[in-house]
């Protein structure tokens, strides 16, 4: 997450990431940070813009999020 915080607005692709923080390139490491940001997307700390690119969710997808969320009124 430290990477996405400094680079907000960067799209990363999982070897890029694994390149700028100095860890291993090889396919079982990278499918473990894969499974990892997967989990964050589902999480909503990231987006998905592509297949295989990642990026930190704007406070504006955040704002877009919580107006999708049903709120007491709309449930009672």
């Amino acid at each position: 997450m430290t990477a996405f915080n400094e680079h907000p607005g960067r799209i990363f692709r999982v070897r890029d990431l694994h390149e700028l923080l100095g860890l291993p390139t090889d396919e079982p490491s990278i499918n473990v940070t894969r499974a990892r940001l997967g989990r964050l997307v589902r999480q909503g700390l990231l987006d998905q813009p592509g297949r295989g690119r990642y990026q930190k969710r704007t406070n504006a997808a955040l704002r877009g999020l919580e107006s999708a969320q049903p709120t007491a009124a709309t449930l009672a």
